[in-house]
C-alpha cells in the first residue's frame, strides 16, 4: 500500500501580499485625512490654499482631536445605552 500523502492536503488559503496590505492602509489613511480637511474646510476662517503650513498642521491636529473626541462620546454613549439596556432587560 503505498502512502498517498496528497488526499490530507488542505487548500492553500490567499494570504495578502505586504504590498496589497499597505496599498489597503494608505488607502484609508488617505480617505482619513480627506475627510479631517473636509471637516478643516468647514471651519471659519479656514482655506487649505491660504494658510501657512504650521497653521494648517496646527489646524489639522485640532480637527483630527475633535473628530477622535467626537467618536470616543457616541462609543462611551452606546456603551452606556447598552448597559442601561442589559440592566433593564
Amino acid at each position: 500500500m503505498g502512502n498517498n500523502k496528497s488526499s490530507n492536503k488542505q487548500p492553500f488559503a490567499h494570504h495578502p501580499s505586504i504590498t496589497e496590505v499597505q496599498r489597503l492602509i494608505d488607502r484609508q489613511n488617505a480617505i482619513n485625512i480627506e475627510k479631517v480637511i473636509e471637516a478643516l474646510e468647514k471651519l471659519p476662517k479656514f482655506n487649505l490654499k491660504t494658510q501657512d503650513f504650521g497653521s494648517f498642521v496646527d489646524e489639522f491636529n485640532n480637527a483630527q482631536a475633535v473628530l477622535n473626541a467626537k467618536l470616543e462620546v457616541k462609543t462611551s454613549k452606546r456603551v452606556f445605552e447598552s448597559l442601561i439596556e442589559n440592566e433593564e432587560s
